[in-house]
């Protein structure tokens, strides 16, 4: 089963979409920093290495099957009946994570600037925007990313060099390394990094076959990109650490804006948290675009629906009522992401799955290749 492919995102797109999507708004949460508090940085350095193996484990899927999706994929390895099952359990997956990203966008933009906007206007209208972009197609999405990449970059190394040059930066504060040994920093990365927001990129096995008919090349865009984004979300770690302190990023539930608000240039530039608003919008803005994207092209591929944008209304209206009914309590709703859902949810599909469709595809090529030895011989 091969899917109609139209769309050929470029390198530089699928680079810039991949940051995007990593960063999110694992950026402003402090990716690591409650659990390992100032051996942080070490979790997200190893969590970058764990997080390109996993990616492997995807690209081997890819490379496979390179003009299939994961829906098309889980069709051939596992038979029609449980490949479909399986596939819309993936959609259904995608469209449940697109509701968490939005949860945790429009939260952190009330508890941080606009208390009196009600969240559901918030989602409503971000749901609006990424809409319209998928209109245009996943080329749409990916073609955005990279103009507001150029702009991100800019905007992101001035702002931490502002706050390295004005900010009350402390650097004993990541002191002492590993106090309490390997097991904080392991047990931060195994499952909470592993599965956020590593774990997630299991939405670009619904659009690498939309990209160049280079799939080695696509891989490796895509590890650059995850590579990056760890990078960037180490240093910011280091930054909310050696600024605002441990005790203190520990205990927020959005270190960066601790950190960020902390830092005064003079008089005119007293509102250095303005850059988060933005970093913000723009992060949940392609992480939610892309999940929504893996749900509408996964669901066209399960019902044989040629143009996928059918889909785009429909799901964006579950991903709000989903939204509108999770936890109303901010920090019931983080104890769920950090706690329940990385166990219970992201591993049996981010690392299970996968990795049984390996083994299977495995087994079956090298049966396959048995039988057709033995016939030669024969």
């Amino acid at each position: 089963m091969r899917q109609h492919v139209t769309e050929k995102v470029q390198s530089y797109q699928l680079f810039s979409l991949v940051v995007f999507f990593e960063l999110g708004t694992t950026i402003v949460l402090g990716n690591g920093i409650h659990q390992a508090r100032q051996d942080a940085w070490l979790a997200n350095l190893l969590g970058v290495g764990v997080g390109l193996l996993l990616f492997l484990v995807y690209a081997r899927l890819y490379l496979r099957y390179p003009a299939l999706s994961l829906t098309g994929s889980l069709q051939k390895i596992c038979g029609k009946p449980v490949g479909w099952i399986l596939g819309l359990v993936y959609v259904e997956y995608f469209l449940y994570l697109a509701a968490r990203d939005l949860k945790d966008f429009t939260r952190l933009l009330q508890v941080g600037y606009f208390p009196l906007m009600p969240i559901a206007v918030t989602a409503s209208f971000m749901l609006l925007i990424v809409i319209y972009v998928l209109t245009k197609g996943l080329e749409g999405l990916a073609g955005t990313s990279f103009v507001f990449f150029i702009f991100f970059s800019v905007m992101f190394c001035t702002t931490d060099v502002l706050i390295l040059l004005f900010g009350e930066v402390k650097p004993e504060q990541l002191q002492p390394v590993l106090e309490n040994g390997w097991r904080p920093v392991f047990q931060t990365v195994f499952p909470l990094m592993l599965t956020f927001p590593y774990g997630e990129m299991i939405a670009f096995t619904m659009m690498l076959p939309f990209c160049r008919n280079q799939p080695r090349k696509n891989v490796k865009t895509a590890l650059w990109g995850i590579l990056v984004s760890g990078l960037v979300l180490t240093v910011t770690v280091i930054l909310d650490i050696v600024v605002s302190g441990v005790d203190i990023s520990a205990r927020s539930s959005f270190p960066y804006l601790i950190t960020i608000s902390q830092v005064e240039v003079g008089t005119f530039l007293q509102r250095l948290d303005v850059v988060t608003i933005l970093v913000l919008i723009m992060g949940g803005f392609f992480k939610i675009g892309v999940f929504l994207h893996a749900a509408v092209v996964g669901a066209a591929d399960l019902f044989g629906v040629h143009n996928p944008r059918k889909f785009l209304l429909p799901f964006a209206t579950v991903v709000l009522v989903t939204f509108l009914t999770m936890a109303e309590s901010l920090m019931e709703h983080i104890q769920i992401g950090l706690q329940i859902v990385p166990k219970y949810v992201h591993l049996p599909l981010q690392l299970g799955i996968p990795l049984l469709l390996l083994i299977v595809d495995g087994v079956k090529s090298r049966t396959k290749k048995q039988r057709s030895a033995g016939e030669n011989f024969s």
